[in-house]
């Protein structure tokens, strides 16, 4: 009984170990050369159980190096042209070798069923103003995911639960 109830607990921490999601860039680090156009994707991943909802990321650079060209949002929180998500950009919250995205979807928990678990958020395009090696890095993040199933380990509890109660009805049986 002991060890069934210890192998039980130990199912029930496994299982309730939450994965969050994780953002990271097709290159955390490039050689540029002056007048150069470079592109770095920026990827979410670790949404198997979760869809994203909204994100507010600032994206830091060598501003020695780079000067932002532009960037592409993507539709993975819905058609920013039909109105499912907005683009919160704000030319005048950027800082010097910072890149402030943020952005929001409009869609329901359950329309976002088109989500997949890993996926570019972003394409950020620079111009090279220098020469050397850049780095890319995420001194701030805010992203906002919402469960789309039930957390497994309500689950677990009440199997956990009943097995207690048949442990327990059993040394009744026994002992009579």
């Amino acid at each position: 009984m002991k060890k069934l109830i210890m192998t039980l607990g130990v199912f029930l921490v496994l299982t309730t170990c939450a994965q969050a999601a994780t953002l990271s860039f097709s290159s955390d680090a490039m050689t540029v050369a002056a007048g150069e156009t470079v592109s770095v994707d920026l990827i979410v991943s670790g949404l198997e159980t979760e869809d994203l909802t909204a994100f507010d990321i600032n994206v830091a650079y060598s501003d020695a190096l780079l000067s932002v060209a532009g960037y592409t949002l993507y539709d993975g929180l819905g058609d920013i042209e039909s109105g499912d998500a907005e683009d919160f950009y704000d030319e005048g919250y950027q800082a010097a070798g910072i890149v402030n995205l943020c952005e929001m979807t409009w869609l329901e928990d359950d329309a976002l069923s088109f989500q997949a678990d890993s996926f570019v958020l972003a394409t950020l395009s620079f111009t090279a103003i220098g020469s050397g090696i850049c780095a890319f890095t995420i001194p701030y993040e805010d992203l906002t995911t919402v469960s789309s199933v039930p957390v497994p380990s309500a689950f677990t509890l009440l199997g956990l639960g009943l097995c207690f109660l048949a442990g327990i009805a059993r040394k009744k049986a026994v002992v009579k």
